[in-house]
């Protein structure tokens, strides 16, 4: 036998194929998780972006060209009732369509898109009354503090449900604070003022536990299957429903800091 030679033998492992298969299939779970997590953000930035081009033609509409008059301000009040109608029914159908539609559908879009120009237009009327200061520091620090709170959605591994719990909890109790300050305003008014800060905050805390569980929730169904459009559109919903209360609730707090520095 030659020295030179050693034999050498090759045995293939059972385990080795599984191996391969389980990292494929890791591999394709997490490319389809990011694919949709990705059309879900894309949509909701689209809703949000839509919001604020309705917002500033809006103002800028009924600030230059809209004259001064009766009929005026009983057209601009029609369509904020109009709006705000708008919304709830959108909110509605957006659930609804998601449930019933086919596949490739995409009629989400119509609610959707309708619910972000209704909200575009009640924020335009806010915005007349307000510098374009606040509203731009309201956007930045509600993108800020959104993408902290998306990004924990996103991280976090363990069981987010007790957070649905804990945020509709506090919301229970702010509702029940405000009836409290309600009462308080007709029999003793001081108290008003520092219930209705804790009121305040209690709702904006369980708006950010309830931002966190519908990230942590979408990434959940995410994960495994390609969302359909519609369930895409929806997700993306969701999110800008967060994202505009948020802004909403932020916008108050920076409000009263800019009038406190102006005094």
């Amino acid at each position: 036998m030659d020295n030179n030679s050693q034999p050498t033998v090759f045995i293939n492992n059972p385990n080795d194929n599984d191996e391969e298969k389980i990292i494929a299939e890791q591999g394709k779970k997490i490319s389809t998780q990011t694919l949709n997590l990705g059309k879900v953000f894309l949509y909701m930035v689209i809703g949000i972006f839509l919001t604020a081009i309705t917002s500033v033609l809006v103002s800028g509409l009924i600030n230059y060209y809209m004259p001064i008059s009766d009929t005026a301000g009983i057209i601009l009040l029609v369509l904020m009732i109009v709006c705000s109608i708008s919304t709830l029914i959108c909110s509605f159908l957006a659930g609804a369509l998601t449930l019933r539609s086919k596949p490739k559908s995409f009629s989400v879009a119509i609610p959707f898109g309708i619910y972000s120009i209704s909200i575009g237009y009640l924020l335009g009327l806010i915005g007349l009354s307000l510098p374009w200061q606040i509203f731009a520091t309201t956007f930045g620090v509600t993108i800020i503090i959104f993408a902290i709170l998306a990004l924990i959605g996103l991280l976090v591994k363990s069981n987010l449900n007790p957070l649905l719990y804990v945020s509709l909890t506090l919301l229970g109790g702010a509702g029940l604070l405000a009836l409290i300050n309600f009462i308080l305003f007709i029999f003793m008014p001081e108290l008003v003022t520092p219930l209705y800060w804790i009121v305040s905050f209690v709702i904006f805390g369980a708006l950010m536990l309830s931002t966190i569980w519908d990230v942590w929730s979408i990434k959940k169904i995410s994960q495994g299957y390609e969302l359909t459009r519609n369930m895409s559109l929806y997700c993306a919903f969701r999110l800008y429903c967060d994202f505009v209360a948020l802004f909403i609730r932020l916008l108050y707090f920076v409000i009263l800091i800019y009038a406190s520095n102006r005094d």
